[in-house]
């Protein structure tokens, strides 16, 4: 792995409430600190959206013209 790679799969090992500053890992593997933070939360954000909830995904689903004409065909 990257140093950069080595040091989000720290920050995923830790504990809960256990807090560690970018600045301090990013020393830790010699790596630039802003390009930690970016990757560290792009992986976070990817996480989050995989977690949707199946109502979730439906709703998306149904917000498209096709299905909006349906609907007010069925009402017409």
């Amino acid at each position: 792995m990257d140093p950069i790679q080595d040091a989000v799969t720290f920050f995923e090992s830790q504990e809960p409430g256990e807090e560690l500053s970018y600045t301090e890992v990013a020393k830790r593997y010699n790596i630039n600190r802003v390009t930690l933070a970016r990757r560290h939360q792009g992986v976070q954000t990817t996480r989050a959206a995989a977690k949707t909830t199946g109502i979730d995904c439906k709703r998306h689903h149904a917000n498209s013209e096709a299905k909006y004409n349906l609907y007010f065909d069925l009402l017409y």
